[in-house]
């Protein structure tokens, strides 16, 4: 059954999970607290919803050029995936799935954007590790997750196993407020809309690649339907105005 689940994403998420309880680990109750805690409260209640338009950015990559959303767009759509960086085993899994539909991604004229909290030297780290995405990006401070209603204090028991782990946050991020955001995936048309996204407080659950790529395939069959028709509308309206059309409804009303 586990071989079977490690074709998915969301089977591989699970077995790590599923490893970190039988060894022991501390992690998967401290997390299934946090997720609680976050449901109760409506985390992420207020993010970017389908049919909305998503927020302009302008961020740096892990070479500290800027990046912005409209620049991104102009090229094609874009799947947007907030991680929250090195300390997470589930966000690596995450890349590393998504690396595998790099080619297909781009064969639909898309781009792959992760944007996660930690500064140039641990993006740096995540380019060299995985197939790359079109652009890792710097969130400092959790500002943009902030924005859109993502970032979350990941909580003092969770923070003190990181502590205690000696994987803090404070030097990849360069601050110490412990926040981060939910790990959210947003699928965005060229028109700055979202036109699929998966936002859960659990986040150990993530979207699949297949489910982004059939978003972009929708969209594109949309843009295409669109475009025939508009192709279709100028030349109907052409031939009404043309020499032969005008002659041919003369004669008619004669």
């Amino acid at each position: 059954m586990v071989e079977q689940s490690l074709d998915t994403l969301g089977g591989r998420l699970r077995a790590c999970t599923k490893t970190q309880r039988e060894i022991g680990s501390p992690f998967p109750a401290a997390l299934d607290r946090l997720a609680q805690r976050l449901r109760e409260c409506g985390a992420a209640g207020n993010a970017p919803g389908v049919g909305e338009v998503f927020s302009d950015f302008l961020l740096p990559d892990h070479s500290g050029r800027m990046v912005a959303r409209p620049n991104l767009l102009s090229s094609g759509p874009l799947i947007v995936i907030f991680n929250r960086g090195h300390w997470r085993p589930y966000c690596k899994i995450e890349l590393d799935e998504y690396s595998k539909f790099h080619r297909e991604i781009a064969d639909l004229g898309a781009q792959l954007v992760s944007i996660m909290p930690e500064r140039q030297q641990s993006t740096r780290d995540f380019v060299k590790t995985f197939q790359p995405p079109s652009a890792i990006l710097t969130d400092l401070d959790n500002g943009y997750a902030l924005s859109l209603g993502l970032a979350v204090w990941i909580g003092r028991e969770l923070r003190d196993l990181l502590i205690e782990c000696g994987d803090r946050l404070d030097a990849p991020q360069g601050n110490d407020h412990w926040f981060a955001p939910i790990p959210a995936t947003f699928v965005v048309a060229r028109d700055g809309r979202v036109i699929a996204r998966f936002v859960d407080a659990e986040f150990r659950n993530r979207m699949e690649p297949h489910d982004a790529i059939s978003a972009l395939r929708g969209d594109l069959a949309r843009v295409r339907r669109a475009a025939g028709s508009s192709r279709a509308r100028a030349k109907d309206s052409s031939w009404r105005s043309s020499p032969r059309s005008v002659h041919a409804q003369k004669r008619r009303k004669a």
